[in-house]
């Protein structure tokens, strides 16, 4: 039997709600994270999760389940989820099951998962100190299992990087505007379907107030000479904070009617401040705003 092999390596979690006997565990430290917290470990850290039978965990659309007593780490890069199950079995609800040794693999892009086999050695090269001594003699097992299987040829390995299809700062740099949720669940539906899916949800961010979800779905190109993640993040958080305090935009969205959708994925809105529309730039196929302005 011939079985595709990928590589893993530390990335990012995604929002995701739980069972309360769920454990979930940074990987730097070891220390245990709530559910209500996963979302603020996003730009520095990978995850353990342990499931006991039964058990549940969603993560984005995904409804994660463990058949038995199970141990996964589970990353996030600027293209795929991934669940490298390391004890146990897991599935996905909507797809396949994984046991020990492969990995639920998940291109954000609106694809099925898939399960394949992951290099156990390459990964535990990888763990952070706080993941080794909570997955790292699952891990040197299956490694110990994985070279046995290789000699009798049982394993062709894919030069496959589940974490990054790029060079490192290439990589962290679409990570940081990737891999929020509210891009995220963009990612998820069809492409032709996104930019009225980042309108309406510029547009509830805005009516909100909620300046983390309106930085996200800024056009990041005029952040990116930033200094990395934290850079790029704080710049738009910024720009973000500032125009939610314009009182003259305020209006103007507050008060629009639903929006007119033109053929270049902009949209146009009608209200007592006249007309105003919002312009979208395509980023690595997903859509950002760039421009709110009058129509004069």
């Amino acid at each position: 039997m011939i079985c595709a092999r990928v590589a893993l390596g530390a990335a990012y979690l995604i929002w995701a709600s739980t069972a309360s006997t769920t454990t979930i565990q940074r990987a730097a430290d070891a220390a245990t994270i709530a559910p209500e917290a996963i979302g603020a470990t996003l730009s520095g850290d990978n995850l353990v999760v342990s499931l006991e039978a039964g058990e549940r965990l969603a993560i984005a659309d995904q409804m994660l389940a463990a058949e038995v007593s199970s141990r996964a780490l589970v990353t996030l890069s600027s293209e795929f989820l991934s669940i490298a199950v390391t004890a146990g079995r897991m599935r996905f609800e909507s797809g396949p099951s994984a046991g020990a040794g492969r990995v639920l693999l998940l291109a954000l892009d609106g694809n099925r998962p898939q399960s394949l086999a992951f290099d156990a050695a390459r990964l535990a090269a990888t763990l952070s100190p706080g993941a080794r001594p909570l997955i790292g003699a699952d891990l040197d097992r299956l490694a110990r299992v994985q070279r046995k299987a290789r000699f009798w040829g049982s394993y062709t390995p894919l030069r496959v990087n589940a974490r990054a299809q790029s060079d490192a700062a290439t990589e962290t740099v679409r990570t940081a505007y990737l891999s929020d949720p509210a891009i995220l669940a963009q990612r998820r539906v069809a492409l032709p379907a996104r930019p009225r899916h980042a309108i309406t949800a510029f547009l509830d961010a805005f009516r909100a107030g909620d300046a983390v979800k309106v930085a996200a779905l800024l056009d990041p190109a005029p952040f990116l000479d930033r200094s990395g993640m934290d850079g790029i993040g704080a710049g738009r958080l910024r720009a973000a904070t500032t125009i939610l305090g314009d009182e003259r935009l305020r209006t103007a969205l507050l008060a629009a009617g639903e929006p007119a959708w033109a053929d270049d994925g902009s949209a146009t809105l009608d209200g007592p401040a006249g007309r105003w529309r919002i312009m979208l730039a395509a980023r690595d196929r997903a859509f950002f705003v760039t421009r709110v302005e009058p129509v004069t």
